[in-house]
């Protein structure tokens, strides 16, 4: 799901039937699949919207994202 999601985001023109299907192998139903697009694609709306005009995250996510990342790194990777 999240290499169709990150396809989508960054190169949609690319996209075919068999990205789709990749999906269905998988077992995502196709209202699944329909809610993947809708949100990758609201996502992606909203971050345009907000990047056309200017828009600057607030300080407290700011502080968020560094928090959380920096917890994800001291995670040990699963193997």
């Amino acid at each position: 799901m999240l290499a169709f999601v990150e396809k989508m985001t960054t190169a949609s023109w690319t996209m075919t039937a068999q990205d789709v299907e990749q999906l269905r192998v998988v077992d995502f139903s196709d209202v699944q699949v329909l809610e993947i697009v809708q949100l990758t694609g609201w996502f992606n709306f909203m971050t345009r919207v907000a990047d056309a005009l200017g828009v600057e995250v607030e300080p407290w996510r700011e502080s968020w994202h560094d928090e959380l990342f920096s917890k994800r790194a001291a995670v040990p990777p699963r193997g």
